[in-house]
């Protein structure tokens, strides 16, 4: 067992939610609910834009940091105003303000926990792992310094893994919770020697002292970050290191 610290982003690292953010953040936009609990009785009505829209949707995608992104993203494409880079979502985000986005945060979270209670399956199927994922973090299960850290409240990821045979401790799932991962790194790791998977690269420090860090390729790196002349991994490079931890 390498004695490292190992700090894996969830969606975009270990998972491909693009499918669950998409339907989650249209529906909200879409079918706005103070209360969710109809779900107990039926399907959600799905988001269905067509494929040029989802199209559109996947290509913005490596801007995103966090949950409540995704509804800026909807609104932009209805109207016609699909970011070109970083720099112009960050522009979108910070006209839409922050009190709108911690509204579309607080509503995304309430939606997800009804679909995960009352349609679970749905939600589930939503989520799918990158190939290879289960099985290697499986063979790090007994690895305390091997967690995931993710922008994504720990009970979701609980819940997908488990769904999808992987049995992970709750206490190696570590939500951000606004905060920056490089410095959630730091304070876990300290000046140990640590690994931060992540396919954003504005969560990476590619500088930094103890901690290296990679670009998820596999994942939603935009091309911006694809181009930059920065360590990355393919899910192959990913998948040998995690074995032979």
């Amino acid at each position: 067992m390498i004695n490292e610290w190992v700090f894996l982003d969830f969606d975009g690292v270990v998972c491909d939610s693009i499918e669950e953010c998409f339907q989650t953040s249209g529906l909200l936009l879409n079918f706005p609910q103070d209360d969710w609990g109809f779900l107990a009785g039926q399907q959600p009505p799905l988001i269905d834009l067509g494929e040029e829209y989802k199209a559109r949707f996947r290509r913005v995608r490596p801007y995103i940091r966090s949950g409540e992104d995704y509804v800026v993203v909807h609104r932009l494409l209805e109207q016609h105003q699909d970011p070109q880079s970083q720099k112009a979502f960050d522009a979108a985000l910070e006209q839409e303000g922050q009190a709108r986005l911690e509204f579309y945060k607080k509503r995304l979270y309430v939606l997800r926990e009804s679909l995960l209670k009352w349609q679970s399956d749905l939600w589930m199927s939503w989520n799918p792992l990158y190939p290879g994922i289960a099985e290697a973090l499986k063979s790090v299960l007994n690895n305390p310094r091997v967690v995931i850290l993710s922008t994504k409240k720990a009970e979701f990821i609980a819940a997908i893994l488990k769904f999808h045979g992987v049995v992970w401790p709750a206490e190696r799932i570590f939500y951000t919770n606004g905060r920056a991962k490089i410095a959630i790194v730091d304070e876990v790791a300290g000046r140990s020697a640590s690994t931060l998977v992540d396919d954003q690269i504005d969560h990476l420090d590619f500088s930094h002292p103890f901690c290296r860090c990679r670009l998820a390729l596999w994942g939603y790196a935009s091309k911006e970050a694809r181009e930059k002349d920065v360590p990355s991994w393919t899910l192959e490079q990913a998948l040998e290191f995690l074995r032979e931890l």
